[in-house]
């Protein structure tokens, strides 16, 4: 999900993957260094200076489209994992 030098995200505390964030469903980051992802809402590459949301199950998308995305449906994209905001 992240690339090996875990440099592109701004941000004291990184994720740690496999592990839900129970008390903060959802983590806000700005990307520093283009991620080799694409945020599966709208499908655009996450480039440096983007807002990126990244639920309590670890997927990854562009703030805005998630927060879009939420307002009618209550889960995530991939895996449909409820998220309450």
């Amino acid at each position: 999900m992240f690339c090996c030098s875990c440099c592109c995200l701004r941000e004291s505390q990184k994720p740690s993957a496999g592990k839900r964030d129970v008390e903060r469903p959802i983590t806000e980051y700005q990307v520093v260094t283009d991620l080799q992802e694409d945020c599966a809402i709208c499908l655009e590459p996450l480039t440096t200076g983007d807002r990126l949301a990244i639920l309590g199950c670890g997927h990854m998308f562009h703030g805005p489209c998630i927060y879009t995305w939420l307002f009618q449906k209550k889960v995530c994209p991939y895996c449909e994992e409820p998220v309450t905001l």
